[in-house]
């Protein structure tokens, strides 16, 4: 005769039903299927230790007799793990209170730590804990811990057990975990790059402080950073990094650099503006008429492709900012063009005085010495003139002048002339009208200045009354 044992078998813990559980009861022997069930044939009068095997449970025994009284056996059995059940697992970025936080499988290189973190249950024994960490399919590391064995006759609920890195380098990895030296499972995650940090910006517009035109390819410097102004002097510094020090704008042998202190980072937004002085040289002078010896304004002078005109007064003042040498014109409506051959540029400076000639103006009689320019005012009733420029010699008793009102020359004659001795000069008198006064050197036009046996100044003292 012959009977049965048979029953469920269910994990001690969550009572999940097990399958494929080895079932021994001596020589006979079978397995548990999907839901749990076994079923056991075995002869009456037979005794011995049933057990019931998988792994990694706890072997279950008992040690029963089949006899006629107990032709038809249940025994349902709750199984415990014997490395624990694992009740969870994950990647995440740190650790709070034991449980997880910022479950991820993602991580930035050199910035966020690498946390794995596992939950043990229904422990009757402690071990050691194993992770194995594979860099792109290559042995990277591999750490170990220890699960302490609860007190006697208890068992741990639940473990928790981690390990963690404070930064990986970037790439793919995965990590196995081991417990009593039994592979468990298998976590997998990512480390990339970490993404740039916030730039921050220094940024604005160069100009020249005197014309207001933007100033092109000047460098802007501040610390290791640099960069270059553009086609409307605009620039953009990009800014990386903390840095508290001076800024500078330059551009040699053109503008003065220009510096300040200033402190930025990354996230700042700065709008600095620039006005940057030039380094220059100057040409500049007066322009009179050659004859009347008058200030000409709107006289147009051209040099080094600039170009500028004389004020009321006469005076120009051209700013060369490159080192140039050629040609400077001085242009106007019914005088002669006069030009000249020169250099200037920054740090070199010219004055240059220019006396341009009227257009069809006779020129000064033969035998004149030089042009004085000089001035006086004749005023008698309603008459005003002006006598400019005088020309005189010592051969003909004469001096001339030139009437502003007919542009023609006049002579002034029989003047009172006195030689003065030396360098002294005295007075002699005034005239009826004012007292004009000029000295001439010398001259015989027939011999030339080679028969010149000194120098001889005269005097004019008295004005001819030469308008009427």
């Amino acid at each position: 005769m012959a009977g049965n044992i048979w029953g469920v078998v269910k994990a001690a813990l969550d009572g999940a039903y097990l399958d494929f559980v080895k079932v021994s009861f001596g020589p006979y022997t079978t397995y548990t299927n999907s839901s749990g069930l076994y079923k056991l044939y075995v002869p009456t009068g037979y005794s011995g230790m049933i057990t019931f095997y998988k792994f990694p449970y706890e072997t279950h025994k008992n040690f029963y007799t089949m006899g006629p009284e107990l032709p038809d056996i249940r025994l349902d059995v709750f199984m415990n793990v014997v490395g624990g059940v694992i009740l969870d697992h994950t990647m995440c970025k740190g650790i709070l209170s034991s449980e997880p936080v910022n479950r991820t499988t993602e991580f930035q290189a050199g910035t966020e730590p690498v946390y794995q973190w596992t939950k043990f249950g229904d422990l009757k024994y402690g071990g050691i804990v194993e992770w194995k960490f594979y860099k792109d399919g290559s042995f990277y590391d591999n750490v170990s811990g220890t699960i302490e064995d609860p007190p006697p006759g208890n068992y741990w609920i639940y473990y928790r057990k981690w390990v963690f890195y404070n930064s990986l380098p970037e790439g793919n990895y995965s990590v196995d975990v081991y417990f009593r030296g039994s592979y468990r499972f298998t976590d997998y995650f990512t480390v990339i790059a970490p993404p740039p940090p916030p730039e921050g910006h220094i940024h604005g517009i160069v100009k020249d402080a005197i014309s207001g035109n933007p100033i092109i390819a000047a460098t802007v410097k501040f610390g290791s950073f640099s960069t270059i102004t553009g086609l409307v002097g605009n620039y953009d510094l990009v800014i990386t990094e903390g840095y508290s020090g001076i800024i500078t704008f330059s551009l040699p042998l053109e503008y003065e650099t220009y510096s300040e202190m200033i402190t930025a980072g990354p996230g700042d937004d700065i709008t600095l503006n620039v006005n940057m002085n030039p380094i220059y040289g100057l040409v500049n002078g007066t322009v009179k008429d050659a004859s009347t010896g008058m200030a000409l304004s709107n006289v147009k002078i051209s040099f080094a492709g600039k170009v500028t005109y004389t004020d009321t007064n006469g005076y120009y003042n051209l700013v060369i900012t490159a080192g140039y040498s050629g040609e400077i014109t001085f242009e106007l409506d019914d005088y002669e063009t006069y030009s000249e051959m020169i250099t200037a540029g920054p740090g070199i400076d010219v004055t240059l005085n220019v006396d341009l000639v009227a257009s069809g103006v006779p020129p000064p009689p033969t035998g004149i010495k030089e042009t004085i320019n000089w001035e006086a005012v004749v005023e008698e009733g309603e008459h005003t003139f002006y006598l400019l420029s005088l020309y005189g010699t010592d051969t003909d008793g004469t001096i001339q002048g030139f009437n502003v009102q007919t542009g023609n020359y006049i002579t002034i004659t029989t003047p009172t002339m006195t030689r003065l001795p030396g360098d002294e000069i005295t007075t002699t008198g005034v005239s009826q009208y004012d007292c004009l006064t000029m000295i001439v050197e010398n001259y015989d036009p027939q011999i030339g200045l080679s028969s010149i046996a000194g120098v001889y100044r005269y005097k004019i003292e008295k004005a001819i009354d030469w308008w009427n």
